[in-house]
């Protein structure tokens, strides 16, 4: 029994076209897509103004310097431990730090010594402590010549009354005069005391201050380069997706041009074809963030202008 075949064939016009748009496709389907044609996401290196606000940040925590990735600038290794660098210089004593006596906090804590007596004690406490004595060794001289003038008076000069009186005069005197002597040391050192206790103060406010216009630095660095890594990242998002565009539209030109002889074929099947929905996809949040903070559909407006040229 003879074998009967049927076939099926397009309209005669439909052939030659239908026969191009195979070798087309067949020579797109063979063509591998590149990462960069996919639209495969990279990531922004560190910006600068992020980098130098890490290493300000690891300066004030005594942290040293850090070990970057040389292309990313990402930070790989740290060195040493945290501790308290924005203040060592006040607390140590470092040089220069600071001057007229130069001490540190810590050297400003427990007993005082005889420098820093000397350092802090009033300039004029010795000259007035000294011309007080004076003032009372000249008044004890008048009292001693009063009392051996009046034993001269009396006849009494040089006997026993008399030596017993001088005696006790001048170990009074003595005593007296070791006092006064006491009192204005006692005063000195109180007034030495009060003005390290300052010096104290001060040392801790310049720590403070140091570290608060460091942290203001820091502030303004990270503000600075979190805008540029958000607009940074959104240059290199918006380059993938454009990239991704241009290595589908083969794709889409083809699929377009079989649906398109599908449909003059009538009851052929319909050709195979490729539509790409997701060519431009879902912003990422640096595009998101770059949108709102450069104002709405700037970036989709200029990308629009340069996909319709």
């Amino acid at each position: 029994m003879p074998e009967q075949i049927n076939i099926t064939k397009p309209p005669q016009f439909i052939q030659p076209s239908l026969e191009k748009g195979i070798g087309a496709a067949w020579d797109v389907a063979k063509q591998q897509l590149t990462g960069d044609q996919l639209g495969v996401p990279t990531q922004k290196a560190v910006d600068p103004f992020t980098q130098q606000a890490e290493q300000m940040a690891a300066g004030q925590l005594g942290l040293g310097a850090f070990t970057r990735d040389p292309t990313t600038g990402a930070v790989t290794d740290v060195a040493g431990a945290p501790g308290v660098a924005g203040y060592q210089k006040y607390l140590q004593g470092a040089t220069g730090a600071v001057t007229a006596p130069t001490y540190s906090a810590q050297e400003l804590v427990g007993p005082m010594g005889a420098g820093q007596l000397a350092a802090y004690e009033s300039p004029y406490a010795g000259a007035v402590k000294q011309a007080s004595l004076d003032e009372f060794d000249a008044q004890r001289l008048r009292d001693e010549n009063q009392m051996n003038y009046q034993a001269l008076q009396s006849n009494a000069f040089g006997g026993g009354r008399h030596g017993v009186a001088e005696s006790q005069f001048r170990t009074q005197s003595n005593l007296d005069r070791n006092k006064i002597a006491s009192q204005y040391d006692q005063q000195g050192y109180l007034d030495a005391l009060r003005q390290r206790g300052a010096d104290f103060s001060n040392l801790g406010d310049l720590a403070k201050q140091t570290q608060a216009q460091g942290l203001g630095s820091l502030s303004t660095l990270g503000s600075l380069g979190t805008a540029g890594q958000t607009y940074g990242q959104a240059g290199i998002d918006t380059l993938a997706q454009s990239n991704r565009m241009q290595g589908l539209e083969p794709r889409e030109r083809v699929g377009w041009y079989g649906n398109f002889l599908s449909q003059l074929m009538g009851g052929m099947p319909q050709g195979a074809g490729t539509q790409v929905t997701d060519a431009q996809g879902a912003m990422s949040p640096a595009m998101q963030a770059a949108q709102t903070g450069l104002g709405a559909g700037n970036i989709w407006g200029t990308l629009k202008n340069i996909w319709n040229t």
